[in-house]
């Protein structure tokens, strides 16, 4: 390398060089910013019609699920006026009750009590019994002491959508309550049937005798 010490130095056009760097510079970044924001608004068109469709697409699904669970609905509440006089309910997916709506006030599905919430979903299984009794497809429905919560005037009114229910499709309900059992003895629809305790010593028994 050569320097050559007393060559004039132009600090004018060094200044000039520096200027026009930085300006370019400056410019690039302005254009770099530029397409990074253009890109931030795609982005956010993006997000935005993403959300609407989403949006959309579960108002469809509320809407399907409306129509195609409405029969249940309709019939739930036909059970439930005796036993929840001027309530609507909601259902969800898998016939699960969401809520209840009752004097004009919305109770979520986890803010009921025990027994309230079990009766519900009998209900629930009396309706959808209907529905198929209505089609055609009429089946037995069994309950496995389904009332254990009940006091007796709900017990009174839950009976007697069971025996509304028994009008359309057998209703089989077994319980180990024999108070309920002698009570409901009297009763023109029911039928009461006993089980005897067995266990497998009771079959070699028989075969010896």
């Amino acid at each position: 390398w050569i320097i050559d010490l007393e060559a004039p130095v132009d600090v004018s056009a060094l200044l000039r060089d520096r200027q026009d760097g930085v300006e370019v510079a400056v410019e690039e970044a302005r254009a770099a910013f530029d397409v990074a924001q253009a890109r931030v608004a795609a982005f956010e068109r993006e997000v935005e019609e993403l959300a609407l469709l989403g949006r959309l697409l579960e108002e469809e699904e509320q809407a399907t699920r409306a129509t195609e669970l409405r029969p249940v609905v309709d019939r739930l509440q036909l059970y439930a006026r005796g036993v929840f006089p001027q309530a609507t309910f909601a259902l969800a997916d898998r016939l699960v009750v969401s809520g209840l709506a009752r004097q004009g006030v919305s109770l979520a599905a986890e803010r009921l009590s025990g027994g309230t919430s079990e009766q519900i979903a009998i209900l629930v299984r009396l309706a959808y019994a209907r529905l198929l009794a209505d089609r055609g497809e009429g089946l037995p429905l069994v309950l496995d002491d389904p009332l254990v919560y009940a006091d007796e005037v709900r017990f009174e009114a839950m009976f007697a959508a069971l025996e509304l229910a028994a009008e359309h499709h057998q209703v089989i309900m077994l319980t180990c309550h024999q108070g309920r059992i002698t009570a409901l003895g009297a009763r023109p629809r029911v039928a009461v049937v006993g089980m005897t305790p067995w266990t497998p010593a009771d079959n070699v028994l028989a075969g010896l005798t």
